[in-house]
């Protein structure tokens, strides 16, 4: 165990031991501790200030400090699922940052005895925490914060709020003095204007914008959020937030729509939005009038597959801009050129393949330091068998035909019959998690973590992707793993496809994207498969679907970010 205990308190050179880096200059009390505990890994920026009595220490988990870190007397800072602490960040006497909690589902089990689960803890810059808070885990809290003092803080505090209680609510937000803003509206900067309904549609486009950013370093991106909640829902997803806050000099909401436009006259030169009808939110509209001269740009929410090219034609809309004010369309992959061509101009639909699955960008994301060192990687390392199930909320398209409780029980029946295996879940931002813990309570043989973690991350630690009709088929295919998708279809679903033998089937299913299981024994069968010949039959006809259809290269952001470019000059 690596241990540094200063002799007294007064400014050091930086310390350099295995497992801790601390940059120099950093002040630390005598009585202070910095230590890893069981393993894990500290990095402290310059400038630490570690006062009496205050504790630094992993237990098992990589702790990141930033610049100017002041933690007054009596602090406990543990590591555990992972914390990251930015720049400027004051902790005020007697706070305990713990990123972990007790297992405690299991009622024949004692508490003690049933381990912990970690998700980690966010801590932006600029953040005041004030004396005697409790920050617990998963939590994200945002650059330019103030907790009040004795608050606990149980869920995530959106950027420049004042925060407090127990548990901690957001009171008011601070007062706007953002330098970046300042030197937007100073300097009549172009912006580029991202609109975010979900953290869908960032995910599918935000590699393409950093291309973009490079190729056009003076323009500033700026993200109007459909609302808080979907703000607070984003920063669940690690990876994204913190790339997304890279590039995003300011958030606003549709409430601050005027305020924003009237300090930024005509400096919006483009607006991207997802692939919703205008009319589905006011604020779309209005977008459209605030700066008429941008350039208006769909894209994906997702990366659903819509339609089947080989059987589908491409149509003439006879009404192409009811749907929505746009110069581009952009889709990704050439198979959704038929279903969309009926709501809009199929000549301006253009695709250029999935920005999320460059290699590139895939690598970076499988590649993250915090899910590397993360719980869910090192408990999937120690499994025979790890189980992705993507647990989609019921579709109001379907409400007799799917009982969605049913398909998920089904297969818990039959993934208990394999020995030492991993469950996780990654459950639909609009599914109930507790519903879900209900019915896991029923199978206590079964290891289960219902992950908030990117589900590209999710299914490169899995061995078999079980998934309902769902577009997290696509990523679970991207970092090549069999995808078993376990529902039934009826032709009175919208989305059904007729088969040859008169049955209904998915647009996964009929371009053999996924593999179907409509009972028990299908799914086990189909689960066995996989597991022994991952590469072989139905599961490299997947791979080769796949690439056939979304055509995954290193240069859809590249391609995404100069076609941009060319229409703005």
């Amino acid at each position: 165990m690596a241990s540094f205990d200063p002799p007294e308190m007064k400014s050091h050179d930086g310390v350099n031991l295995p497992g801790i880096t601390i940059s120099s200059p950093c002040f630390l009390a005598e009585t202070s501790r910095i230590a890893i505990v069981e393993h894990g890994s500290i990095s402290i920026g310059k400038g630490l200030g570690l006062g009496e009595y205050s504790n630094i220490l992993t237990y098992g988990g990589n702790i990141r400090l930033g610049n100017n870190v002041s933690i007054q007397p009596g602090c406990m800072i543990y590591g555990h699922g992972g914390l990251t602490i930015g720049n400027n960040v004051s902790i005020a006497t007697q706070t305990i940052i713990v990123p972990s909690n007790h297992n405690f589902e299991d009622r024949d089990v004692p508490i003690k005895l049933q381990g912990n689960r970690g998700k980690g803890i966010i801590i932006g810059d600029d953040v005041w925490i004030g004396a005697g808070c409790r920050i617990l885990d998963g939590v994200t809290i945002g650059d330019g914060c103030v907790i009040g003092a004795g608050s606990v803080v149980t869920r995530s505090i959106p950027e420049n709020c004042i925060a407090a209680g127990v548990p901690a609510k957001v009171l008011k937000k601070r007062k706007e003095s953002n330098i970046a803003k300042k030197k937007i509206i100073a300097g009549q900067t172009p912006l580029f204007l991202l609109v975010v309904s979900s953290f869908r549609e960032v995910d599918w486009i935000l590699s393409a914008l950093f291309k973009f950013k490079q190729k056009n370093p003076e323009y500033e991106l700026v993200t109007l959020f459909e609302s808080q909640d979907i703000y607070n829902l984003f920063s669940k997803n690690k990876f994204l937030f913190r790339q997304f806050h890279k590039l995003s000099s300011i958030s606003f909401v549709p409430e601050e729509i005027d305020r924003f436009f009237s300090e930024v006259p005509g400096q919006v030169k483009m607006v991207l939005k997802d692939f919703g009808p205008d009319d589905s939110v006011p604020f779309k509209n209005i977008l459209s009038q605030k700066c008429p001269n941008a350039l208006m740009v769909n894209f994906p929410n997702s990366n659903h597959i819509h339609s089947n090219k080989n059987r589908q034609a491409v149509q003439n809309c006879k009404f192409p801009d009811a749907y929505s004010k746009h110069d581009i369309f952009l889709v990704g992959s050439e198979y959704d050129i038929p279903f969309w061509s009926q709501y809009v101009n199929a000549k301006k639909i253009k695709t250029y393949g999935c920005p999320k699955y460059d290699s590139c960008w895939i690598k970076e994301i499988l590649d993250d330091f915090e899910f590397v060192k993360s719980e869910d990687y090192r408990y999937s390392r120690a499994a025979k068998t790890v189980f992705l199930f993507i647990y989609e909320r019921p579709d109001p398209q379907h409400p007799k035909q799917i009982d969605y409780e049913t398909l998920f029980r089904s297969f818990l029946d039959v993934a208990g019959n394999f020995k030492d295996a991993l469950l996780f879940i990654k459950i639909h931002p609009g599914q109930s998690t507790q519903e879900i813990v209900n019915v896991l309570n029923d199978y206590k043989p079964i290891p289960w973590i219902i992950s908030e973690r990117h589900l590209l991350q999710l299914s490169h630690i899995s061995d078999v992707v079980i998934s309902g009709y769902s577009s997290g088929i696509m990523d679970s295919l991207a970092v090549n793993k069999p995808v078993i998708e376990f529902q039934g279809f009826y032709k009175t679903d919208p989305e059904s496809m007729k088969k040859q033998d008169g049955l209904y089937s998915s647009i996964y299913q009929e371009l053999q994207l996924s593999a179907p299981a409509q009972t028990k024994e299908d799914l086990h069968k189909m689960i066995e498969s996989a597991l022994n010949d991952p590469q072989k039959g139905a599961w490299k006809a997947q791979q080769k679907a796949f690439k056939s259809i979304c055509k995954p290269t290193d240069s859809a952001s590249k391609n995404i970010a100069e076609c941009l470019t060319d229409m703005l000059k």
